[in-house]
């Protein structure tokens, strides 16, 4: 498919054809990413991690399947970061306890299990709500 071919140093920022049809600028795509920024607090091995899936979803902008690639990134540092903040043991003991793998899907029920995340919550409708923990 067009745009899926080795980038030559010429046209190797220029939008992928996909990305054209969406009418959206590289401005207002990288302006998109930046508004999700990580808080002071989040550890540097974290942010670390999170900063190259922004960059990817960044870059995907010349080749769009990146995004597929950032988006894994993304879940990648999701269950980093649940582990960094709760411990790899805590977690272990509920995924066994709970019949899970300790991977991201146990990572997941134990936030919902420990009312850090809720079944719908958004960051939008939740923000600043008595009910939702800070992770991080």
């Amino acid at each position: 498919m067009p745009g899926d071919e080795f980038r030559s140093i010429d046209n190797l920022f220029q939008a992928d054809i996909r990305q054209v049809m969406d009418d959206r600028s590289v401005e207002e795509h990288h302006a998109r990413i930046a508004h999700y920024a990580l808080h002071d607090g989040v550890p540097e091995s974290v942010i670390t991690q999170y900063e190259v899936a922004r960059n990817l979803y960044l870059h995907a902008w010349a080749v769009y399947r990146f995004y597929m690639v950032a988006q894994h990134q993304a879940l990648i540092v999701l269950e980093f970061a649940v582990k960094e903040r709760f411990g790899q043991k805590k977690l272990g003991r509920f995924a066994r306890n709970q019949g899970l793998r300790p991977g991201l899907a146990a990572c997941i029920k134990y936030l919902a299990y420990h009312q850090y995340v809720r079944k719908g919550a958004t960051a939008a409708n939740e923000r600043n709500t008595p009910t939702t923990k800070r992770i991080l």
